[in-house]
């Protein structure tokens, strides 16, 4: 993940090791060891905070200009596959080999599990959030439908507008900046 000044970029992985780059040396800035395995990153819309989804089912946020880790997120009950902040940076969503979604709230301290949405029966491949922060996309294999739209301010599965009743099969999401 590049950081928001284009001259440092954060990795991690199944050694277990988030590292901080200095691209330009190519030199490591700073290493945190220790971490087990490291299945999932993002970053903040606004930069300052990176979230790493590990394999011993936990979230942790760090802080990016300090690189320290400020928050411990426990909740899920396997593998956090994938992380998604909302365009605010308020809300964190996590989601789970066991097609659990979650959704945080980082303005409280510690941040909070609001709310797991229920839907998928498999392992959930990615999530993103809509640019307005309104719905949340998830996607899933072997699952019917593959593709589910949520309203975070309800919860609600939005998900029978979606695909077709044979589509169970879907590895990633993405939207445009306007969301169309």
């Amino acid at each position: 993940v590049f950081l928001p000044d284009g001259r440092t970029l954060a990795t991690a992985g199944n050694g277990g090791t988030l590292r901080f780059w200095d691209i330009p040396s190519r030199e490591p800035l700073e290493t945190i060891p220790n971490l087990g395995q490291v299945l999932s990153m993002a970053l903040s819309p606004d930069g300052t905070v990176l979230a790493t989804g590990s394999a011993d089912n936990t979230i942790r946020l760090w802080d990016t200009a300090q690189r320290q880790d400020t928050a411990r997120l426990k909740g899920h009950t396997s593998e956090v596959r994938c992380l998604a902040f909302s365009a605010d940076s308020r809300n964190l969503a996590s989601a789970d080999n066991d097609g659990a979604v979650k959704l945080w709230d980082l303005e409280l301290a510690p941040p909070t599990d609001s709310d797991t949405l229920r839907g998928h029966r498999q392992v959930v491949n990615d999530i993103v959030f809509s640019p307005d922060s309104r719905h949340l996309i998830s996607t899933s294999f072997k699952d019917v439908p593959a593709v589910r739209m949520w309203d975070v301010s309800s919860n609600r599965d939005l998900s029978p507008t979606l695909g077709s009743p044979t589509d169970n099969w879907a590895t990633s999401v993405d939207l445009s900046a306007d969301g169309k």
